[in-house]
């Protein structure tokens, strides 16, 4: 019986390192995957504004509608109310990376086409492009994070520079953009951990 003990505890540590080492690498791929699609948004952005302002509207435009699309049959029909139980925190960054991609996408690009327009004017050492503006907005988000003041402590400086009300206003409905979706997901991420829970008890 010692022996047929000891042989289950060392399967059950196995299996505990097996699933801790799949968390860590679905973690590192969904991030790769995060940094792929970024740069690939911003090349794709780049050439449809260059051809014209109409296309990357319109793209913008199909972005968001796929995004937030991918958003609703998630909260419709979530995959499996356990797996979103036991694994809450993966399946909310997931979903928050949705969010965060079309804000980004949605407000560089419509910021660019404003600054073509000349309705709004923003300043950089280099040329004003959707990927610079891609850079400005994703500044900002990170600068909205409260207390930690993550640029000032690595002297990072904005990549675009804007004045004016309009700029302004467009970075508070970025932020409006991001904050208000991000609560109603934590709040569906809690509301099927707290069914998991209750399956789990019921098991």
């Amino acid at each position: 019986m010692n022996g047929k003990s000891t042989v289950n505890g060392v399967l059950g540590w196995l299996n505990h390192i097996g699933e801790r080492v799949w968390r860590i690498v679905v973690i590192l791929v969904s991030f790769l995957g995060v940094v792929a699609a970024s740069w690939g948004l911003r090349y794709i952005l780049d050439m449809a504004t260059k051809l014209h302002w109409l296309a990357g509207l319109t793209l913008s435009v199909v972005l968001i509608i796929i995004l937030f699309g991918l958003l609703w049959l998630f909260w419709r029909h979530p995959p499996s109310s356990i797996i979103c139980g036991k694994y809450p925190w993966q399946g909310l960054v997931f979903n928050l990376t949705f969010v965060v991609l079309a804000a980004i996408a949605v407000m560089a690009t419509l910021s660019y086409i404003l600054h073509d327009a000349r309705l709004v004017q923003y300043t950089s050492s280099h040329p004003i492009t959707v990927g610079r503006l891609l850079d400005y907005y994703a500044w900002h988000l990170v600068d909205s994070i409260p207390v930690l003041e993550i640029w000032r402590v690595f002297d990072v400086d904005i990549p675009a520079k804007g004045e004016g009300f309009w700029v302004g206003f467009l970075v508070l409905v970025f932020r409006v953009l991001i904050i208000a979706p991000s609560i109603a997901l934590i709040k569906r991420q809690l509301d099927l951990r707290a069914k998991y829970v209750e399956f789990s008890s019921i098991l």
